[in-house]
């Protein structure tokens, strides 16, 4: 074979290897390549879950059976573990208060992106493996999970990847205990620091546990609080506020976390105000006097930042910005990256929803001063 060039088998290469498989063989190979991907019904929607005030209703004895038995699987998954792994969400508030704020419909947890092949491997010896989760086409009526390994995860942009319970042959368990597991991966830049989604660093303090013993005797590793109200406020639903506010009256919350958690707030507005500025510019460019609203989405879609967020769910959205972009083009040819800009701000209140975030953290601040004066928290089940 010629020095530097990459082997590429032949169709007779393939014959040969599947002649000097056994049938055993043969059959596992058919089996696993039936069941790289398999089609789950839609999720549940979680919105029956939140009361008409946005808090979590009360669980039934059957949920809370659910998720009790849930947290003991996970803390059963992760016994002996090697990788360093943290729970994320609500479920860490009902923890950190010793009793159920509401229903959980998921379990969420944070991995280290160096670590997902010692993960990929301790979790496979456990009856688990690795799955994208593709959101269905428009219309439709079912996910597809995608088998992947520990290098697709370390590779995905996606926020869709899970640990499923699957059988020997690759089949995903839906009646299993604990069945999925959503993972995030924590991102890291050049210098090896976490930061944010926009780009913000992070306290390296948020991504150390704190180990919590549940009722079964099993350790279940807890978030920092305040990387918690991070990032619950980054995700703006108002039930999410009131999982805050829940959170802040236990004293786990502190006012020093919060000052934390505004510093990082602000730095990623900031960021995103330039990151934005900079995109704009670059549509700009190609754009001329009479583009259309459908000419500036294919613009779009021709930028990978732009393209690699719009797909089915996101794409009227997009369609609704290339038409502002148009608009404000054909009202000043000369018009600039700020000047579009500044509309796209005033058309999405971005500087009023940011105002919003912070007066939020404010009342989780006065919530959190309140429990401080009261002696909270309660240290007593932790390994601290």
């Amino acid at each position: 074979m010629e020095r530097g060039k990459k082997y590429e088998p032949t169709q007779a290469d393939f014959d040969l290897a599947e002649a000097s498989m056994s049938e055993e063989q043969k059959e596992m190979s058919r089996v696993r390549a039936e069941l790289w991907e398999q089609e789950r019904p839609l999720w549940e929607s979680f919105s029956d879950k939140v009361d008409k005030d946005f808090r979590r209703k009360e669980p039934s004895g059957a949920e809370t059976r659910a998720m009790n038995e849930s947290l003991s699987q996970l803390a059963e998954l992760f016994r002996d573990s090697s990788v360093t792994w943290l729970l994320d969400g609500a479920l860490n508030i009902s923890l950190f208060r010793g009793d159920w704020i509401g229903v959980h419909k998921d379990v969420d947890i944070s991995v280290e992106r160096d670590q997902l092949r010692t993960l990929e491997a301790e979790l496979a010896a456990k009856g688990y493996g690795l799955f994208f989760s593709i959101p269905p086409k428009e219309g439709g009526t079912s996910y597809t999970m995608r088998r992947v390994n520990a290098d697709d995860f370390a590779r995905a942009k996606e926020s869709s990847l899970s640990v499923v319970a699957i059988d020997a042959d690759g089949r995903i368990l839906d009646d299993a205990p604990l069945n999925y597991l959503d993972v995030h991966v924590i991102a890291r830049n050049e210098e090896g620091q976490p930061i944010s989604p926009t780009g913000s660093v992070l306290p390296e303090g948020w991504l150390r546990p704190l180990p919590a013993k549940i009722d079964n005797g099993g350790v279940i590793n807890l978030s920092q609080p305040a990387r918690i109200a991070y990032y619950k406020i980054r995700s703006e639903r108002e039930y999410d506020f009131t999982d805050l506010e829940r959170l802040a009256e236990t004293g786990y919350l502190t006012e020093g976390g919060l000052d934390a958690v505004v510093r990082v707030c602000q730095n990623d507005f900031q960021l995103g105000l330039e990151k934005g500025e900079r995109e704009i510019g670059k549509v700009l460019a190609r754009m001329k006097p009479g583009t259309t609203p459908e000419q500036v989405f294919e613009i779009f879609l021709s930028l990978p930042a732009f393209a690699e967020r719009i797909n089915e769910q996101t794409e009227e959205t997009y369609r609704g910005i290339a038409r502002l972009y148009a608009e404000a083009y054909a009202q000043d040819g000369e018009s600039s990256a700020r000047g579009i800009f500044e509309s796209l701000l005033v058309h999405y209140k971005i500087n009023e929803r940011e105002e919003e975030r912070q007066a939020r953290i404010e009342h989780l601040r006065e919530i959190a001063r309140a429990a401080r004066e009261a002696g909270k928290p309660d240290n007593s089940h932790f390994e601290l």
